[in-house]
């Protein structure tokens, strides 16, 4: 499919096809969101780092659109990076959201599969229906996570800032080589949605 078919696609999707409904049966099941920070300055020390006006204004626009689409985290877990904790305030501020922001090093540069898959398990031990948790982080980190996701092993993925791609998980957890990608994201194609 082209470019041009894609959009299109894309744009004609109704609201449940992206987000994630409950199946008839109500099985449990995981939506996850991992999201790259939005552009940030450049400058040491790393993490210090700020979101820069455009990559603020790119998450606004992003998290309008996971909004519009009925797409709304129960918890955000981020890196400790500034980038990252700015990324996920303005999603949660742009989404109107009660849901808690939580820093965790499973998100950070170096954070493991293993340990992100605890992680999410962890904040989701309750769930009786959908769990929607939004992840965000890094390069090259998240593009190994969506691998572990999708096809269990560790090739990276190249998420651009400010994007998402959105995984779901049949159950009540999180397992590498277990996810179903729902969508995947850019603030260039949000644009023309």
């Amino acid at each position: 499919m082209e470019f041009a078919g894609l959009f299109s696609f894309i744009a004609g999707l109704r609201r449940t096809q992206l987000c994630c409904t409950p199946t008839p049966a109500r099985e449990p099941l995981v939506h996850l969101i991992l999201m790259r920070h939005g552009i940030a300055e450049d400058g040491t020390p790393d993490d210090a780092r700020k979101l820069t006006h455009k990559g603020e204004r790119r998450v606004e626009m992003m998290a309008r659109l996971l909004d519009r689409f009925g797409i709304r985290p129960d918890v955000i877990l981020t890196s400790h990076r500034v980038r990252a904790i700015d990324t996920a305030r303005i999603v949660a501020d742009t989404m109107d959201l009660d849901s808690p922001i939580a820093k965790t090093d499973a998100v950070d540069l170096m954070g493991s599969w293993d340990r992100f898959e605890a992680v999410v398990n962890s904040a989701n031990k309750d769930r009786q229906e959908k769990f929607v948790v939004m992840a965000v982080g890094h390069q090259p980190q998240f593009g190994m996570l969506t691998n572990m996701a999708l096809h269990g092993d560790e090739a990276t993925f190249d998420l651009r800032k400010a994007g998402c791609v959105g995984i779901r998980f049949s159950g009540a957890a999180v397992a590498a080589g277990e996810g179903e990608l729902r969508y995947y994201l850019t603030p260039s194609l949000a644009k023309r949605i």
